[in-house]
């Protein structure tokens, strides 16, 4: 029994040796993929039903635990604006009804990534990795709907509309990105995130299915390093073994 806990005890402590911890920020694009708007044709399905018109800004603040040779640990913040508008529809049924949704959404998330190449962001040259992740998240959101002509929602459609406000919505996030690691502990990324809810209540409408949405961000960390890189310490303590 003792040798167990002496051995747990010092896989921790190797574990904290090699594991790089970073800080980070993200900007870059939001896209909802619900009842309104949308890409041409009838029955447009995942990233094809994305309109550009629509898209909004997307920003976020991260931090990252790198703490195997392959995995990380990420948990992100992420403000993201919403919007889809019948008016840039190419489907002759949503652009005759006429109906717009905006949305501002805050959203915090916990994912595990995989690094197909692991990275030694203290040490050594340039480097890149394409990842993927996947995890859990909470958005808060307060969606609303307008009509885009001075007559109004109609009837037939007010049906579908929720009473709004403030709500909570759970989201799967799966993810898929490449990171680029420069000599001065920056790493530097681009990601797509594609995100389905556990709602329809994105836009504010209620009618088929669950509404999903999608970002697209460019992301910039800074590693921490253990002992700060101190020249007393030997380069293997600075940087894990992999």
């Amino acid at each position: 029994m003792k040798r167990l806990v002496i051995i747990a005890l010092f896989s921790m402590f190797s574990l904290g040796l090699s594991a790089q911890h970073e800080l980070g920020l993200s900007i870059g694009s939001s896209h909802l993929l619900g009842d309104f708007g949308g890409g041409p044709g009838k029955g447009t399905i995942f990233v094809k039903d994305i309109d550009l018109q629509s898209s909004r800004l997307a920003a976020g603040l991260f931090y990252r635990y790198n703490f195997a040779k392959f995995l990380a640990l990420r948990g992100e913040f992420t403000y993201a604006a919403l919007s889809s508008d019948d008016a840039f529809s190419a489907n002759e049924a949503r652009y005759d009804r006429g109906l717009r949704s905006n949305s501002s959404l805050l959203d915090l998330s916990a994912l595990v990534e995989f690094n197909f190449i692991p990275l030694k962001a203290c040490c050594g040259k340039f480097r890149f990795t394409p990842y993927v992740a996947s995890g859990i998240a909470l958005s808060r959101i307060n969606p609303s709907v307008e009509a885009n002509s001075s007559e109004g929602i109609s009837d037939d459609e007010l049906q579908y509309i929720s009473d709004g406000g403030k709500q909570l919505a759970l989201n799967l996030p799966i993810v898929f990105g490449l990171k680029f690691k420069t000599k001065k502990r920056l790493i530097v990324g681009l990601e797509a995130s594609y995100r389905m809810a556990f709602t329809d209540e994105l836009d504010n409408y209620v009618r088929q299915q669950n509404d999903q949405f999608f970002l697209l961000t460019a992301k910039l960390s800074y590693v921490f390093c253990k002992n700060g890189g101190s020249g007393k310490i030997s380069r293997e303590m600075k940087c894990p073994t992999y």
